[in-house]
């Protein structure tokens, strides 16, 4: 049980003390299913299940996923080959495309300290300009494409990790190993869910102490074994509930700041719509923070903050204009570090250069130490 990775076969017994010694020593019924393989995944011990016959494919792929940079060259280039076709292949919504992705190719990457530039979005010309409570909306539309299929659109061997090996694991946050241009990484990110079913399973994108702790676990398992990290945050905050008080949640956040500040392996993280409060900073702590063009980053929600400054929550649409939440307000003021188009346009490519860059790991980082 203390491996990097566990699996288990469907329906193994795994446990401290025998069911029927259970029993008779302390004179309870046991649940259904108790001690089974499937009961100790849900209850943060094991990664994975997987039956017999597809044991040796698995840790065939999870071995790879272990290897060292030197045999990630040949996929990357085969990899990034298919990447350069489908960013040639794919329109971007503007007067003139042409002009556009000749912008783009030359790499008009916005930074800091392009205010002038602060309205175009990695080479694109913004024709309307939302307002900020429009981004807002834009932000939470349930349509607006999840982190999961933004990683499916970056990574390929793409394999789920389960557990914060504490007691829990939280669907609302999700993670695990993957390949990014052939170089392998851990990823994790915050999931919503798409209709009401799954946005309950996922407590609709707010995750409890379980899932900041498994984020930490693997945080701490890339480290061990030098595995630069992606983060993929849209959540409109951390889990309030009595429960997840009960269980820590300010200090299974506290702990991912302390943590994040202590990385020596490259960290990126990337807001794709909501970034709320403490429950997205706790994966925001990074050496490279993007935002997409209609994300947000808030203290917290504009109904909440017109509750707080005006005593009335349906001021939100004024409070969002004062708060300075949208991604052209954190490129201004140096939160983050380049704004991408929703289409995803040169954010892979960004990334596969940010992670071949060994000055990624800024001093900044470390300097947080001072404070946590």
């Amino acid at each position: 049980m203390l491996g990097d990775i566990t699996l288990a076969e469907p329906n193994a017994l795994i446990g401290f003390a025998g069911p029927r010694v259970i029993k008779e020593t302390i004179q309870c019924d046991l649940p259904s299913g108790f001690q089974s393989a499937e009961f100790q995944a849900n209850h943060g011990f094991v990664d994975r299940i997987v039956a017999r016959e597809d044991l040796r494919s698995e840790l065939g792929l999870l071995l790879r996923l272990h290897t060292k940079v030197a045999e990630r060259q040949q996929e990357s280039e085969l990899d990034s080959g298919a990447s350069a076709l489908e960013i040639a292949t794919e329109d971007i919504v503007t007067n003139d495309t042409s002009d556009t992705k000749d912008e783009i190719a030359a790499e008009d990457i916005i930074t800091n300290d392009t205010s002038d530039t602060k309205d175009k979005i990695a080479g694109e010309d913004i024709i309307k300009k939302p307002t900020p409570y429009e981004r807002v909306m834009l932000a939470r539309d349930p349509k607006r494409k999840k982190p999961a299929a933004i990683l499916q659109e970056l990574c390929t061997d793409i394999v789920e990790l389960r557990g914060d090996r504490c007691g829990g694991d939280d669907p609302a946050l999700r993670g695990g190993l993957a390949r990014l241009n052939g170089r392998p990484i851990t990823y994790i990110y915050i999931e919503k869910g798409s209709n009401l079913n799954s946005q309950i399973y996922h407590n609709f994108g707010m995750p409890e102490p379980e899932g900041y702790r498994k984020a930490a676990r693997l945080m701490e398992q890339a480290e061990r074994f030098s595995r630069p990290i992606l983060a993929l945050i849209d959540t409109p905050g951390a889990y309030p509930g009595v429960g997840a008080e009960e269980r820590g949640q300010g200090e299974a956040i506290a702990a991912n700041l302390s943590l994040m500040s202590r990385l020596s392996v490259p960290l990126i993280s990337v807001i794709s719509g909501e970034a709320g409060s403490g429950g997205a900073l706790a994966l925001a702590c990074a050496d490279r923070l993007y935002m997409l063009e209609n994300a947000v980053y808030t203290i917290l929600s504009p109904e909440g903050f017109a509750t707080i400054l005006w005593k009335d929550g349906k001021r939100a649409e004024e409070a969002a204009d004062v708060m300075k939440l949208t991604a052209a307000d954190m490129l201004e003021y140096g939160v983050c570090d380049r704004i991408f188009p929703d289409s995803l346009t040169g954010l892979k490519e960004q990334l596969s250069a940010d992670l071949d860059n060994p000055d990624i790991v800024r001093q900044e980082r470390y300097e947080m130490r001072m404070f946590i």
